[in-house]
């Protein structure tokens, strides 16, 4: 379940002061609201579906709106950190919920963690530069094991000053090093592939 790391979303992107400007780019500091904020995990098994909450998310980000509104991919966004507390990971009961804890190695590998490396935002046509499609290059760190990942996301600045960022990420357990979990002496088993699903509301701290 290194998915997670996925997660993301995020959603990262480094960060740099433009030089020779008559004036300042408005850089703001945004976290997570974790109130508003959803992540769910959807995977499936050989009798029926599954699914599990992120509860908590932590991450930092300054913005430079200049930049995000001018295109500027690689100044937009400076990602100061991004992980989600395993234990804060919890599905409809407490079993499933020991179980996700157990493949994603708790007790020796509490958190899981997402790296930006590159990231390329567009801004959406007829979107007044409100919203915008974000690919970002990155590394998931869970369970002590490293993949590299793809986020493909939406990214809108909204009336209030946040911003939110939405997207589905396709994982897999093999990514991760994870073998399929299974029950009843292996009759049943998990698939393959999940979902994470992720709709993430930034706010100015």
């Amino acid at each position: 379940m290194k998915f997670l790391k996925s997660t993301l979303i995020l959603l990262f992107i480094p960060f740099a002061v433009t030089a020779g400007t008559d004036k300042p780019a408005e850089k703001t500091e945004y976290v997570i609201d974790n109130d508003r904020s959803t992540m769910t995990i959807k995977g499936g098994s050989t009798v029926g579906s599954w699914d599990a909450d992120v509860t908590t998310i932590e991450a930092a980000f300054t913005v430079d709106m200049e930049a995000l509104e001018e295109g500027r991919s690689d100044e937009a966004f400076l990602l100061s950190g991004f992980s989600i507390p395993v234990e804060d990971i919890i599905s409809g009961g407490s079993r499933m919920t020991k179980n996700i804890h157990k493949y994603l190695d708790k007790k020796n590998h509490p958190q899981i963690h997402f790296t930006l490396e590159e990231t390329n935002i567009t801004s959406e046509p007829d979107s007044d530069g409100k919203r915008f499609t974000i690919s970002s290059n990155g590394t998931i760190n869970a369970a002590g094991a490293d993949n590299d990942v793809t986020l493909n996301l939406t990214a809108e600045l909204l009336e209030d000053g946040s911003i939110v960022f939405s997207g589905v990420q396709n994982i897999a357990f093999s990514e991760y090093g994870i073998d399929r979990p299974s029950a009843m002496l292996g009759t049943v088993k998990a698939k393959e592939e999940m979902e994470v699903h992720y709709t993430l509301y930034l706010v100015k701290n």
